[in-house]
């Protein structure tokens, strides 16, 4: 039996022997201490499962703290458009000064209203009366010029009134780029004289008790005084310098009593003032009323009180009192423009020069706001009739001018213009036209 597994034995070692020399490597397995291949091998793709790539190991440029501030781009101008200056010149200041163009004449007016019963018929257009109201110590000197003629009772007949050269309204116009106002006629109107000023004239304003005018200068910044009887400069004023800077005279209003003119300076530096000019001497007071920058427009009440002052660059209009020159009240009105008082100066009118604009009523003896008006695009210039009744805004971009029954503070009717680009507004005294 021993013999047996011998003899297995050695035929097994036999057997192992001819597999490994005819070529069976292929069935060996490997020696136990041969290393495994690595996966991948360096031939083979990368595996994007075991990609161990780190955004972060790469270098960065480096970026500062705070970003750089990007300007932004210039503001677009007011108006698209500025319309040549009469008679081929462009206007000087086109969201400021009324433009030169005349316009249409406007002669198709409201009806007049119904009178209360038992309310005898009065003048259709009723000059205004000094009443002695609250906040008024005491009436002061209030010029009014007599009604002419022509002024009709109620009812208004069918036929345009007729026109009377003897009582006649003349307006004077500024020409920016001849450096010159001129005289118009307004029955009938005609031009008929023309007066050579300082540089750049942008506004004219007449004494209360209309002997002279003032024209303010911008560009040579001096107030050109005209006597109206001779129609001739008799005198030039400088307005005071402030930080050794040149200043523009652009808006003016002038106290009831004719005692004193307040003229505005259309700069910003950073705001702006208002000077105050004595009439009887024509030197100016070395006080300077702060306002907001590129004063637009001014208004004093008809007692004489209060001077309003609205500046178009910071959105404000200003109050003061002018017995003490104390700034008094202040509203924030978005891109002020236009300002006016009626007659009994119980009622001051702001303009807000946006798109659709609007006309801010406010109660002048305690400032309260009591109404918001809705008007065109771009209101501008506001101007109140010698009644008190009807309230008219010029819309610069929407080419009309509303006008507002003072009473309900609502716009009643909308005159529409045809290109005219409205930026000034007069009510002429004897009521023959609408400039």
């Amino acid at each position: 039996m021993k013999f047996i597994r011998f003899f297995l034995v050695l035929v097994g070692l036999f057997t192992l022997g001819v597999v490994r020399t005819h070529g069976g490597d292929q069935f060996e397995p490997p020696p136990p201490d041969l290393p495994e291949p690595e996966m991948p091998m360096p031939d083979d793709p990368t595996n994007p499962f075991t990609n161990t790539f780190d955004p972060n190991d790469l270098p960065l440029p480096d970026f500062p703290d705070d970003l750089p501030e990007f300007p932004f781009p210039p503001d677009p101008p007011d108006l698209p458009l500025p319309l040549p200056d009469y008679p081929d010149d462009e206007d000087p200041f086109p969201d400021l000064e009324p433009s030169l163009f005349p316009g249409e004449l406007i002669d198709d007016f409201p009806p007049p209203p119904v009178l209360p019963p038992g309310k005898s018929a009065g003048p259709a257009f009723a000059a205004a009366t000094n009443t002695v109201v609250a906040k008024m110590p005491f009436p002061r000197r209030i010029l009014f010029r007599p009604a002419p003629a022509f002024f009709f009772p109620y009812p208004r007949p069918t036929n345009s009134p007729t026109c009377d050269p003897a009582n006649q309204t003349h307006l004077i116009i500024p020409e920016s780029k001849r450096n010159s106002v001129y005289f118009l006629d307004t029955c009938p109107p005609a031009l008929s004289s023309r007066v050579s000023v300082g540089k750049k004239p942008v506004n004219v304003k007449v004494t209360p008790d209309g002997a002279r005018a003032l024209v303010a200068n911008s560009l040579d910044g001096t107030i050109s005084v005209i006597d109206l009887a001779s129609r001739t400069v008799v005198r030039t004023v400088s307005v005071p310098l402030v930080n050794n800077q040149m200043m523009q005279p652009n808006a003016m209003a002038i106290a009831p009593d004719g005692s004193r003119a307040y003229i505005s300076s259309h700069v910003a530096v950073p705001g702006s003032f208002v000077f105050i000019l004595d009439l009887n001497t024509f030197t100016f007071s070395a006080t300077q009323l702060a306002v907001g920058a590129f004063p637009a427009s001014m208004a004093i009440t008809p007692d004489g009180t209060q001077l309003w002052v609205s500046s178009r660059g910071d959105s404000v209009v200003d109050v003061f009192d002018t017995a003490t020159n104390e700034h008094i009240a202040g509203y924030g009105i978005l891109l002020s423009t236009g300002v006016a008082i009626n007659p009994t100066g119980t009622r001051a009118y702001l303009a807000s020069g946006i798109s659709p604009g609007s006309i801010t009523v406010v109660d002048t003896s305690t400032f309260n706001v009591v109404a918001n008006i809705p008007v065109g695009n771009f209101p501008h210039a506001v101007a109140v009739t010698s009644t008190g009744r009807h309230v008219y805004v010029t819309n610069a971009l929407s080419n009309s001018i509303s006008i507002i029954d003072a009473s309900g503070n609502k716009v009643i009717r909308t005159i529409n213009l045809k290109g005219q680009h409205p930026l000034g507004l007069a009510l002429v005294a004897n009521g023959t036209f609408l400039k």
